[in-house]
């Protein structure tokens, strides 16, 4: 208040102060918080009750629900020759839980085009937009996206996110490589969802608690502000990493928990 009593008389010593005080509490706060943490244990146990209140069993038996509508649909009312359907993603691989709600079904289709999928894929994927936008309606299909690999939509009211894939229908395994090698590096991620039943396949032999870290791991990393799409690790690099740790005589859920987050 020096240089105001002249102004405002008696009534200087009721200006407030600066705010420092709230900084410095606030500052505390953050300190006993962080020394709070910093004494928690995190045992098999407090693993097992933070993934219990992340997957209630409502969010599966919705998705249940919702991924088979889906599919009936995507057989019987989209144009293509469908053959077979595969269901990957979270809920594909059975690691599914709140935050990290999604799958990735595709569509096995005879007659395509076995390679050069960027001259034909982008049409298909345009056109089967409108089919669905007209045929998914009731489902409660919306929020449409397009980008150069596939097609994805949220189904319902709780951001579950589906992508939807093509892919031709090889002869054999032989084929398949074939027609990678013939393909130029830059373009070779299109024969991904090719193998969307072996990958889904590697992540549901896993050990239950394998997978229970894979779910941790993967929220975790939902709640995370990455600078860029770039730096931030996709579902494929948070279960492989997962996988890997727990390869290495790393028993116990906690044992694996700690070891990825020290990767």
């Amino acid at each position: 208040n020096v240089g105001l009593r002249e102004v405002l008389g008696t009534e200087a010593a009721s200006v407030p102060p600066a705010p420092q005080r709230d900084a410095r509490r606030r500052e505390e706060h953050k300190v006993a918080s962080e020394q709070v943490m910093a004494k928690m244990v995190l045992s098999d146990q407090v693993y097992s009750d933070i993934h219990e209140s992340l997957t209630p069993s409502t969010l599966l038996e919705d998705a249940q629900s919702r991924i088979q509508a889906l599919v009936e649909a995507l057989r019987s009312k989209s144009f293509l020759a469908v053959t077979d359907v595969a269901v990957g993603g979270s809920y594909g691989k059975e690691v599914l839980c709140r935050d990290v709600a999604d799958a990735e079904v595709v569509l096995f289709v005879k007659q395509l085009p076995l390679k050069d999928h960027s001259k034909w894929l982008p049409h298909i994927l345009e056109t089967l937009q409108a089919v669905l936008e007209m045929n998914l309606a009731a489902l409660d299909a919306h929020s449409y996206a397009l980008d150069n690999t596939c097609l994805s939509f949220e189904a319902g009211a709780k951001g579950f996110r589906v992508k939807v894939f093509l892919s031709p229908v090889y002869e054999s395994d032989e084929q398949l490589k074939e027609c990678i090698n013939s393909t130029p590096p830059a373009y070779r991620n299109f024969f991904a969802p090719s193998f969307l039943k072996s990958g889904s396949a590697f992540v549901l032999k896993q050990p239950a608690h394998v997978k229970t870290a894979i779910k941790l791991v993967k929220w975790w990393a939902s709640r995370q502000a990455w600078t860029s799409e770039f730096t931030t690790p996709s579902a494929y690099l948070l279960e492989t990493v997962t996988i890997h740790v727990a390869l290495q005589r790393r028993s116990t859920l906690s044992e694996i928990m700690k070891s990825v987050f020290d990767v």
